[in-house]
């Protein structure tokens, strides 16, 4: 089996080696397949889509945000073309337009929700975001960050993260690669706000390092983990603040919270399981 895979390269170089395609390649490639990344940024983007496309069988396109250089894929129609869609929750309307234009056979969504957007696809899954193990893993740093969130400040963040701020210091930090690994293995708690109904990497890195996580509540949540005992869940802002206090004044209980929602990450959410899965359905298209 032989799989195309079409992501920009990452921009930066300090968390290049943990862009998307990276890791569905590596793992792909355990898994059985043997793949190639091809996109802005990736050494195979040298060669024309042409002369790279035709010695696959496979198209994995994972372009959230396309920028005009993503090729018509619906020329190629004796290929199998899949779509991962990580992103429904911000630019639906766009996804749905690319798996149109492209005839795209497999629709994979990272959101549960946005599946039946897609019906005019031949299948449909369920296919949720997962953890690199190779990277996101527990280091021996001392935890002296109480309560950290890293991450961007988008949406209404902003004001959330002042609200709780006037009842905790809150560090907020904006790093990137194996420094945002090192951070979030540094606090003793770590937040999490959704964007829309996503869920989100954050929840499952976060949690992939041993880090006890409090996080919104969004559809779906309880069908990958065992809510408030992976991690707390808030519905409100007194639910934050109430979870917060308890977990930082309680030390068996933030050590219990961080090793339920480690082991249910390594058990079932890193990109191994979600290669292997992907390589089993593939095999009998």
């Amino acid at each position: 089996m032989k799989i195309l895979i079409i992501q920009e390269n990452g921009r930066n170089k300090e968390n290049r080696h943990l862009f998307l395609c990276h890791a569905m390649s590596y793992w792909l490639n355990v898994a059985g397949a043997e793949t190639i990344c091809w996109g802005p940024g990736h050494e195979s983007y040298k060669s024309k889509f042409d002369d790279i496309v035709k010695k696959y069988d496979i198209i994995l396109s994972m372009e959230n945000y396309d920028t005009g250089w993503h090729p018509d894929l619906s020329v190629y129609k004796d290929k199998y073309k899949i779509f991962w869609s990580i992103d429904s929750h911000c630019v639906l309307r766009e996804h749905i337009k690319l798996c149109k234009d492209n005839k795209i056979n497999m629709h994979l969504n990272s959101t549960e929700n946005y599946l039946n957007k897609f019906e005019f696809c031949e299948k449909l899954i369920w296919f949720p975001n997962a953890v690199d193990t190779r990277y996101y893993k527990k280091q021996n740093l001392t935890r002296d960050i109480d309560l950290g969130f890293c991450g961007s400040i988008i949406s209404n963040r902003k004001q959330w993260l002042d609200y709780i701020s006037r009842y905790f210091p809150v560090s907020v930090d904006r790093v990137i690669g194996d420094e945002m690994i090192k951070t979030i293995n540094r606090y003793k708690v770590s937040l999490n706000k959704t964007i829309a109904d996503d869920i989100n990497y954050r929840i499952f890195e976060n949690m992939a390092c041993g880090t006890p996580v409090i996080t919104n509540y969004v559809p779906s949540l309880e069908k990958l983990f065992n809510l408030d005992q992976d991690f707390l869940v808030y519905s409100n802002i007194k639910d934050l603040i109430g979870s917060i206090n308890i977990l930082l004044k309680d030390d068996a209980l933030r050590n219990t919270i961080a090793e339920s929602g480690y082991k249910t990450v390594l058990k079932n959410h890193t990109f191994e399981k979600r290669c292997q899965s992907l390589y089993e359905e593939l095999k009998v298209i």
